[in-house]
């Protein structure tokens, strides 16, 4: 079954976004704190994206905090790696590498993504999910918990 990413963009956070009824209500930002970075994240919006190309979901998991490892998976189902520094609301991404074919459908996105990657300059959270802005403000990545 294709990954369907407009799907992905209905989860809500399970992070205190029930409402006081235990209904949800409105979707609220939650607030950006370092656990937020222990989570597997789906990229489910990013600058480049070509939608309906990908055999699966981007994924990115910090793997090792104390040395800045973070990685994930492509949409071509291929590994990408990088070092992080956290010190929020700063993140940026370093060292950015990843393996792509042509043969894949959605190498480009490989591309687009690992591009995305290296333009973070911060993030912050917002009703849709976690948003990894570049330094002028413009959302570069948009993830959602569940990756």
């Amino acid at each position: 079954m294709p990954f369907n990413a407009a799907g992905l963009r209905n989860i809500v956070l399970a992070l205190g976004l029930m409402g006081a009824c235990g209904a949800v209500s409105a979707q609220e930002a939650v607030p950006l704190t370092d656990e937020l970075f222990d989570l597997h994240w789906v990229a489910i919006e990013y600058e480049g994206k070509i939608e309906g190309v990908e055999l699966a979901p981007t994924t990115l998991v910090v793997s090792d905090r104390e040395f800045g490892h973070v990685g994930g998976q492509t949409g071509c189902e291929t590994d990408w790696t990088a070092k992080v520094e956290i010190a929020l609301p700063k993140v940026t991404f370093s060292e950015v590498e990843g393996f792509y074919e042509d043969s894949c459908p959605a190498y480009k996105n490989t591309i687009a993504l690992l591009n995305a990657l290296e333009q973070v300059s911060y993030a912050e959270t917002s009703p849709e999910g976690l948003e990894l802005k570049a330094e002028d403000g413009r959302r570069v990545m948009l993830m959602v918990a569940g990756g």
